[in-house]
């Protein structure tokens, strides 16, 4: 599995994540017109790890979740879910480990939605 199939996973078999936005979580833009609440996921970065011997298979991503919502505290209840969901990860998978390092609270004025962008590092040894 890849990283990104895997924060998915991670995100949509969730409970708390899903019960609030369901399976509404996409890769860089989210559809026209979707249906609120929902996530969108970006990879800000990614930053291999190198040995002497070459390439190593932990990586460093930071990823960024953009939680939206027609409430301001239903973005905040997605953002504090993935927030969660993201921090029992390490032991699941490939996650080594999960640092949430940023978070906003933001309005769209042209979708008329609330905006949580929230950042996460992630270490991740790659399969």
């Amino acid at each position: 599995m890849s990283f990104e199939t895997d924060l998915y996973s991670r995100l949509s078999n969730d409970p708390e994540v899903a019960a609030l936005v369901d399976t509404r979580i996409y890769p860089l833009v989210a559809p026209p017109e979707p249906t609120s609440p929902f996530c969108v996921c970006s990879i800000l970065s990614k930053t291999n790890t190198n040995s002497h011997s070459g390439f190593g298979d932990i990586s460093q991503y930071k990823v960024q979740v953009s939680c939206y919502a027609d409430t301001y505290q239903t973005a905040k209840d997605v953002a504090n879910a993935v927030t969660s969901a993201l921090k029992t990860w390490p032991g699941a998978q490939g996650a080594q480990a999960v640092f949430r390092s940023n978070e906003h609270d933001l309005y769209d004025k042209d979708n008329n939605l609330y905006h949580v962008p929230v950042e996460f590092l992630i270490i991740y040894k790659e399969i």
